[in-house]
């Protein structure tokens, strides 16, 4: 499940937890350069800074497949105290749709209009077809299905892994999660929860006010187990590392969204379930690469954080706002 740059205006974000594939994307000229953000200041750590609004910002690192620190920016919320709700930019079948077309930045401008409530924060959304503003799973917003969820089973997987014990827990993951876009983020106002598609596919608007299903599960729902391949890991592997925007729950109800620097899955797993982490006990990768981005405005403040490209042209968004 790799991203890396390639032609421009396209981008084919994303494959099987178990297996990795490819995804191109072309920077717009006049956009900043992707995946710029500070340097990690700290390792992760069980105590939680003050929310501001229900939200906080932490910018943090985790060791790599290299043993090397990745960067990465947590937006954690508290979803008791503000509201996290779903944007569909494009859902397919429309040409027009008001927003359509916009990164995180121009999206968060939009909200701050006079007679709108201010977004504090702006993510960007689920996975991304190859035009850049048509979203790839189903999507749900307040309490409808705009944009058709995606029922195929995962695909056979190809055993080219000589290790027949790693090829066999791909498989054993693979068939745990069961669909090809394996997870949903669901959200049913305070509660928040990272779900199996195949658990709710049969009426997704009636289960999730807000939803968006996406791949690869990165934590599994059921047991909290890391859901990529370890052999994503191995020197051999061909996997290439990718800037991720992964969204995760934890046993109290907080909702972290990370978005981190150029990572494989299978550490940023680990980190993500570790209690030295952040301690999710589930968690589903949304996006990647030039897409991965956030516009986050603390109370108070006049300069916003933009981690990513705030100017990539997303097929959805998270936007979450005060109660």
């Amino acid at each position: 499940m790799n991203q890396q740059h390639s032609s421009p205006r396209r981008a084919m974000l994303i494959g099987l937890a178990a297996c990795t594939s490819a995804a191109l994307a072309q920077p717009q000229p006049a956009a900043p350069a992707p995946g710029a953000r500070p340097a990690a200041q700290q390792r992760a750590s069980t105590v939680l800074p003050a929310t501001d609004g229900g939200i906080s910002h932490r910018r943090l690192s985790f060791p790599g497949a290299d043993g090397k620190a990745v960067a990465v920016d947590v937006f954690t919320v508290d979803p008791a105290i503000a509201a996290i709700e779903v944007v569909a930019l494009r859902p397919p079948g429309r040409s027009k749709v008001a927003g359509a077309g916009v990164g995180v930045t121009e999206m968060a401008r939009q909200y701050a209009k006079p007679g709108r409530q201010p977004a504090a924060l702006v993510l960007s959304g689920g996975n991304i077809l190859s035009v850049p503003d048509i979203p790839m799973g189903g999507l749900v917003v307040n309490g409808s299905e705009v944009a058709p969820f995606d029922r195929r089973p995962s695909p056979a997987l190809r055993q080219t892994d000589a290790d027949k014990a790693r090829a066999n827990e791909c498989r054993i993951k693979t068939e745990a999660v069961g669909r090809r876009l394996g997870g949903v983020l669901c959200v049913n106002g305070p509660k928040v929860a990272v779900r199996l598609s195949r658990d709710i596919e049969a009426a997704p608007a009636a289960a999730c006010r807000h939803a968006i299903q996406s791949l690869p599960v990165v934590v599994h729902p059921a047991d909290g187990s890391n859901g990529i391949c370890s052999s994503e890991a191995l020197p051999s592997s061909t996997a290439a590392p990718a800037e991720r925007s992964v969204a995760c729950v934890t046993a109290d109800g907080r909702v972290h969204f990370a978005i981190t620097g150029p990572t494989l899955l299978y550490p940023l797993a680990e980190w993500l379930r570790s209690p030295s982490g952040l301690g999710c006990r589930a968690a589903l990768n949304l996006v990647g690469d030039y897409f991965a981005a956030a516009h986050f405005l603390p109370g108070g403040k006049a300069e916003p954080v933009v981690v990513g490209n705030g100017y990539a042209a997303q097929a959805s968004m998270i936007v979450v706002r005060g109660r």
